[in-house]
């Protein structure tokens, strides 16, 4: 489903695109507005360039960048890109155990503090003029740590969606999160563990909270049909796609070396896992517009309920 219309979708979580990772020390304005022209080609009209977890400097640094190039773009009239007008950082502050934490470096996975996390974004929101807008974190613990659900209630005091995810979360913990403003689920149903207790698990408890908006990948390989279908049923119109896209969208298949140290595999199928380990998957290699595709193949809605999973929806999450 390219592109035959004005770009109408918003993608709150891209990691790269189009050969292009926001997360690269060597990300130069060339290859950024190549991502954007690949990701308007393909009818993103918004991008939340997601960074994903590293050093609280290296963040800093990667947000500094890419507000640079976006006022650039701005500055230099450049059209018939995708806009970025905000930010993701999904982690640092994530689980740490195995499944939970997915691709993500370990050695960069950080508790999150009321210390901590101010003391972030007094570096990040500067960096980024202002424009982190979601922040993925764990949130286990809550329940029981008044520190931590003052933490979560600092971010949305900044204007910043706090969001669930790469998490082991209680049905306790889940409760005090959305208590204290978190409102999102970043794409439930992955970065969790392989084998789940099948009652206490994060996925239900993230589905009864009705306050809770959910992501969702849509990709073919992060989720079955019938649980996105689920998720549909449940969450209704607090539903979002994401494609969760990363660097190697569009490339062809075979192993790359990834900056975070590792190899990744994208198969003939366009499956992306982490070498050797197929049931680990890093990320996405197709576009939302994939998503939008499986979304009616899937009997998510009808077209226009399908067109809203990816576009509708995140105007009104995003306030925009």
């Amino acid at each position: 489903m390219k592109n035959t219309e004005f770009p109408h979708r918003i993608d709150m979580q891209v990691n790269g695109y189009a050969g292009v990772d926001f997360n690269s020390e060597e990300l130069s304005f060339e290859s950024y507005i190549n991502a954007m022209k690949a990701l308007y080609c393909d009818g993103v009209a918004i991008a939340l360039p997601t960074l994903i977890t590293n050093s609280v400097e290296f963040i800093t640094q990667r947000l500094a960048l890419l507000e640079t190039y976006r006022k650039r773009t701005i500055e230099e009239g450049i059209s018939e890109v995708c806009h970025a007008d905000y930010y993701h950082l999904e982690g640092p502050f994530i689980s740490p155990n195995e499944g939970y934490r997915g691709a993500h470096p370990a050695e960069f996975v950080r508790e999150m503090t009321l210390v901590g996390i101010q003391s972030a974004l007094d570096a990040w929101l500067p960096a980024s003029g202002e424009r982190v807008k979601i922040v993925t974190f764990c949130g286990r613990g809550a329940a029981e740590n008044v520190d931590k659900q003052t933490a979560i209630r600092y971010l949305a005091q900044c204007g910043i969606h706090p969001s669930l995810g790469h998490t082991d979360v209680t049905a306790e913990d889940v409760t005090a999160a959305t208590d204290s403003g978190a409102d999102l689920a970043t794409h439930l149903g992955n970065a969790c563990a392989q084998l789940l207790p099948r009652h206490k698990n994060p996925i239900w408890p993230i589905l009864a909270e009705k306050r809770l908006w959910i992501s969702a990948i849509a990709d073919g390989f992060h989720l079955p049909a019938e649980m996105l279908q689920v998720f549909r049923a449940v969450k209704k119109d607090k539903m979002i796609l994401v494609s969760d896209a990363t660097q190697f969208t569009g490339l062809t298949p075979g192993t790359y070396h990834t900056h975070i140290g590792g190899d990744v595999v994208l198969t003939e199928a366009g499956k992306l896992h982490m070498s050797g380990q197929p049931n680990v998957l890093a990320g996405a290699a197709c576009g939302l517009d994939v998503g939008e595709e499986n979304a009616n193949r899937f009997g998510l809605g009808t077209p226009e309920g399908c067109r809203a999973l990816v576009s509708e929806n995140a105007k009104k999450f995003l306030g925009i």
